[in-house]
């Protein structure tokens, strides 16, 4: 299913394009406040975010975390898998799960003193 061109055309506006790390990637990674932001434009569109990746600007250059912080911190990059048939408990449930994930981000990106993007993988509910 096509996301609502609003969460789209912000992607798109205020993304960083991951076809810079990965030729020919379609993905776009959103610093921090903007993935909040998006969060919540996902939320109002009622998008089930299937899970999200994790990346560090360390001097202009994007890397995955895990590879600026160690494989340890792999388990940042997240998925969610919706076991109930109700669309509309799936999408809240994967919102509350994605939300939860962004201020664990958080706290350890501070730790760091890092700039993280977030990557998220939707689906239009």
């Amino acid at each position: 299913m096509e996301i609502n061109s609003t969460y789209s055309g912000f992607i798109k506006d205020k993304g960083v394009s991951l076809s810079l790390i990965n030729p020919g990637s379609n993905e776009f990674a959103l610093y921090f406040d903007d993935a909040i932001s998006a969060l919540e434009l996902l939320k109002i569109e009622k998008a089930i975010i299937l899970g999200g990746d994790v990346l560090v600007d360390k001097n202009d250059e994007l890397m995955y975390a895990y590879q600026q912080w160690g494989g340890e911190y792999a388990y940042l990059n997240w998925y969610f898998e919706c076991n109930n048939n109700d669309l509309t408990q799936c999408y809240l449930e994967s919102y509350n799960w994605a939300k939860e994930k962004l201020n664990e981000i958080k706290q350890i990106s501070d730790q760091f003193k890092a700039i993280c993007l977030i990557v998220f993988v939707v689906k239009s509910s």
